[in-house]
Parts: C-alpha cells; structure tokens; sequence
C-alpha cells in the first residue's frame, strides 16, 4: 500500500522487505481490496459493437458490405481508444475509504495472533498458506515471513509440516 514499498519483477509490493506496524488485520484486507478492485473512479470504457461473421457465400447486398466494414473501423477505433480518465472526485471519495478502513480497529488475522501470542515454535500451523507475519527482533514491527523454503508448490500437508518439524 505505500508507494515506496519494494516491489518484485511483477510490479507487486515484496512483503518480505516491507516492515509492518502491526500485525494485518484479514477483513480490513478484503474490505481495502475490494474497495480497490470494485470502486470505480472512471467511466467505463464504451464497448466495442459485436461484428457479425462474414457470410461463407459473401454479403447479400451491398448494404450488407458495408455495414460490416462500418462496425470493424468502429470496433477498431474503439479497441484502440485509451482508457477514460480517472475523475478525481472518485479517487478521493474512494481514498477516504480506504483511509478510514484503516482507521477501524479491526482484530488481526486470528492464526498470525495466536503464532505471535505463543510463538512459532508452541504453534502447529497446518495451513498451506505460504507465508506468515511474525513479529521482529526488536518487538515493535513485524514482518511477512515465507514458511518453509518458499515458493515452492507443495500440495500435501505432510510436506510442509516435515519441513517445518526438522527446525
């Protein structure tokens, strides 16, 4: 969410290199998203017309012809058209949303409180989630931690736990 967060190859924010204040809140995340994904802050784009297929046989006037042409060179034009502008009233109707999302005082994700509260080590976490937010050395941030080796794909539940057990 912050601008100068570090980003990965795909342009999205490396929560391994990001410090947290806290830990994450799951629904303030969904609301935030979806606020994100589901607000609009521009027009929708006009949509291309539907072109008929050509006829096998060709068009039986010449009507017909151009008419077809006449939707191609407007879906055409369409398609190539750039996106509408963002209205700015939108934007800031939608920022002050998210802004005061964040506000609330939502409970944590419940799994990363228990794992903070008793520790990693007291916690047999059986998920298949990927990664978890743990609390720092120093004790006042946390940081989004990868479990057991990273990105590899592991679809069982005994792979990841055998990882985790040998620690």
């Amino acid at each position: 969410e912050n601008g100068s967060a570090p980003k990965d190859q795909k342009g999205k924010v490396d929560l391994e290199n990001v410090d947290l204040p806290n830990l994450l809140s799951t629904c303030g995340s969904i609301m935030s998203n979806f606020l994100r994904n589901h607000f609009p802050v521009a027009p929708p784009p006009q949509e291309a017309p539907k072109i008929p297929p050509t006829p096998p046989n060709g068009f039986a006037s010449e009507f017909e012809r151009l008419e077809h042409a006449r939707l191609t060179d407007l879906a055409d034009r369409i398609k190539n058209m750039p996106p509408p502008e963002q209205v700015r009233e939108l934007v800031r109707r939608r920022e002050e949303l998210l802004k005061s999302i964040k506000a609330l005082d939502l409970p944590p994700n419940p799994l990363d409180d228990i794992i903070d509260r008793f520790g990693v080590e007291n916690v047999a976490e059986m998920t298949g989630r990927s990664g978890r937010i743990l609390r720092k050395s120093d004790g006042n941030t946390f940081r989004y931690t990868k479990r057991f080796g990273g990105s590899q794909t592991s679809y069982g539940l005994s792979t990841p736990v055998n990882r985790e057990d040998e620690r």
